[in-house]
């Protein structure tokens, strides 16, 4: 059985080639193209806070840039206001822009920084705590330094976890298909061994 799958897996690629790369060629193209649409970057933003670890290290990673752009910005002088305008617009996950956006429309409306940001799930809850703790003690300059720290290390933590996690399973894989082809070649050899014997 083995062998008579790898011949029907050959036998269809050569007889298909042309098509076979058309196909692949064309996907690629049509994929591109979508992906350079509004409609496909919302979508890979998306698809981006879905997958597990890769999500992890989006928002993570987010939350580290914009804690540390405001602990600077403040430290400088600048209203939260104008900080949050300026972290908005160098977020390129347009799901966590969005985010952001509400953010500030509530900010504006006068319900603090922590409150806000409350309400959106997609943040992590330690943001809110620390945001909190800040705006209460007047500390929000240096909680936002020690936050950016902490999702600093734990990007590079989880980044560390992913790759450890991608030898493994891609040495599984083509350790499969060396496998699956060496039976595949060897069992008929041994059935005719057996036969002649």
């Amino acid at each position: 059985l083995p062998t008579r799958v790898l011949m029907a897996i050959t036998g269809f690629i050569t007889s298909n080639v042309i098509a076979l790369l058309g196909g692949i060629g064309g996907a690629i193209v049509v994929g591109v193209l979508f992906m350079r649409t509004e409609a496909g970057r919302w979508f890979l933003d998306r698809l981006m806070l879905r997958i597990p670890l890769i999500s992890q290290i989006t928002i993570q990673g987010a939350v580290a840039r914009m804690a540390r752009s405001m602990s600077s910005l403040l430290k400088a002088g600048i209203p939260i206001p104008e900080i949050l305008r300026m972290v908005i617009r160098t977020q390129s996950n347009r799901v966590i822009k969005a985010g952001l956006q509400r953010v500030e429309q509530e900010l504006l409306q006068g319900h603090g920084l922590s409150e806000p940001l409350a309400t959106e799930p997609l943040f992590p809850r330690m943001l809110v705590q620390i945001v909190r703790v800040g705006e209460e003690t007047g500390s929000l300059e240096g909680n936002m330094e020690t936050l950016a720290a902490f999702y600093e290390d734990e990007v590079d933590r989880v980044v560390k976890a992913l790759t450890d996690a991608i030898q493994p399973a891609l040495t599984l894989f083509i350790g499969g298909i060396v496998g699956f082809v060496a039976i595949s070649v060897i069992m008929p050899m041994y059935t005719l061994i057996g036969t002649i014997g």
